[in-house]
C-alpha cells in the first residue's frame, strides 16, 4: 500500500500548490488561506521522506513560501531546517545536514525545555547523533544518543 499513499501524497501536493496559486492571485482567505496553505504543504514532507520519496519531499522544502503566509514562525522553522536536513543526509551530504540539524535542534530545545516533556528535540538529538556517527565521531554521537534516549523514558 505504499504505491497508493505515494500516489495520494503526490496528488495532494498538486492540490496545495493549485490553492496556494490561488490565494497568491488574490482569491479567497487571504493571509489566513496563505499561512495554512503553507503549513499543510509542509506537512506532506514527512510522509514522503517515509515513503523514499526524498526528491519529492526536497522540491517542497525548497520551493519558496508564499509572500501572502510571511514568515515562517521559529518552530516551522525549526521542523523545515529537520526535514530539510533529513533529505540532505538520504543525499550523502552529511555535513550539510549536521548544521542544519544543529540548528533544529537549538530552536527546538528553546521551544520545548525538559520540563515540556516533548520528544521532538529528543529526535533532532538522535539525528544528530547519527549524522556524527558517521563521520567518525561516534563518542560525541553517542553522549547525545544517550540524551535523547533519556527524555523518551
Amino acid at each position: 500500500r505504499p504505491q497508493e499513499a505515494a500516489s495520494f501524497f503526490r496528488i495532494a501536493a498538486k492540490r496545495v500548490a493549485l490553492l496556494e496559486a490561488h490565494v497568491a492571485a488574490g482569491g479567497a482567505g487571504g493571509q489566513s488561506s496563505a499561512v495554512a496553505m503553507a503549513q499543510v504543504s509542509e506537512s506532506l514532507i514527512g510522509p514522503l521522506l517515509e515513503l523514499g520519496h526524498n526528491d519529492e519531499a526536497k522540491q517542497l522544502l525548497l520551493r519558496p513560501r508564499p509572500k501572502a503566509a510571511g514568515p515562517r514562525h521559529s518552530l516551522d522553522e525549526a521542523v523545515h531546517d529537520e526535514n530539510l536536513a533529513a533529505v540532505l543526509q538520504a543525499s550523502g551530504q552529511i555535513q550539510e545536514a549536521e548544521v542544519l540539524t544543529r540548528k533544529a535542534l537549538s530552536s527546538l530545545e528553546a521551544a520545548f525545555p525538559a520540563s515540556a516533556r516533548d520528544t521532538r528535540p529528543a529526535g533532532a538529538r538522535a539525528r544528530l547523533a547519527q549524522l556524527l556517527h558517521v563521520q567518525g565521531r561516534s563518542s560525541e554521537g553517542e553522549t547525545l544518543l544517550r540524551a535523547a534516549l533519556r527524555s523518551y523514558e
